[in-house]
This record gives C-alpha cells, structure tokens and sequence, in this order.
C-alpha cells in the first residue's frame, strides 16, 4: 500500500515582538515550507505552545520583547517537560552583547540574520536534508522554490527615528 500525501509542514513557533520582523521571518519559513504560529511576546508564545494540539519541531525566539523577555520564557519552556526537547533558535540583535543561555539552546543567530543561513539552520534542526547553495554541494544552486536566492536579510534595524 503506498500513500502518496506530502507529509505535513514542521510547525515553528516564532516568538518576536516586531511585527514587521514576524511577519518576513514567517513568510520567509512558510516559503520554506514550514507551518509557523507567531506570537508577539514571551507570554503570548507560552500560551500558544500549552494551546497547540501540536508540539512545534522548533522555536524561534526573540531575546529582547515586552511583557515576558526570552529569559523569561525560556525559563518556562526548560521547566515543562512536555516542551523542554523542543530545539530552541534565539534570533536577536543583542545576541552578541547578551547572556544567552548555551545550555538549553541550540543555536544563536544575530540580526539581521540572511534568509538562507536561517533556514539552513532550522532545517538541520529539523532534520530536513540540505536545501543546496553555499558550501553544502548540493545541484539546486541555492535557489529556493520560489526563485529567491536566500541573500535577502531580515531583521535590519529601521532608518526611520
């Protein structure tokens, strides 16, 4: 018997207060074929995570946000069993500057953070194999489906004051 259904989308868990951010970063995983939950903070992605039917195979999380930071949340996460597996991605722009817990993270990208490096990263993660492009010898020339080439950064800091 073979069934010919695609498998369903990894579902990520994208916890950032920008909603400009939220959104690039979602299309872009959505692009990837990921299934992403956005939350605008700590608390509202707490809720998300008890709320889903589904455990997410990944989050992503911002450090610096309103109402509940990424410490804050992730001290929640570590503390539940049901999701402390979960890998955890910090994308921030103070990730540098910041104490940024290695122990219970799995990787740590700075903002503005290239769309191909991000999902380089989250599919390793999620055990999808490479997509091609950069170093990985793969034959598709690192375009992606949708003909972007992954260069394009997300997360720059506004130019307006």
């Amino acid at each position: 018997m073979s069934i010919d259904a695609a498998p369903a989308p990894k579902t990520i868990l994208l916890v950032e207060d920008d909603a400009d951010v939220r959104e690039e970063l979602a299309a872009a995983l959505e692009r990837g074929g990921y299934h992403v939950i956005g939350a605008a903070h700590g608390l509202e992605g707490l809720t998300a995570l008890r709320a889903e039917p589904v455990r997410p195979s990944l989050i992503l999380l911002d450090w610096m946000m309103p109402v509940m930071d990424g410490m804050g949340f992730l001290s929640q996460v570590a503390s539940d069993p049901r999701f402390a597996p979960i890998p955890i991605v910090v994308v921030s722009a103070v990730a540098k500057l910041a104490k940024i817990p290695s122990l219970c993270i799995a990787a740590v990208m700075a903002k503005p953070v290239r769309v191909r490096t991000l999902l380089d990263v989250i599919d390793r993660l999620c055990g999808r194999p490479p997509r091609g492009g950069g170093n990985t010898g793969a034959p598709s020339g690192g375009v992606f489906d949708d003909g972007d080439t992954g260069e394009r950064l997300i997360g720059q800091p506004s130019l307006a004051s």
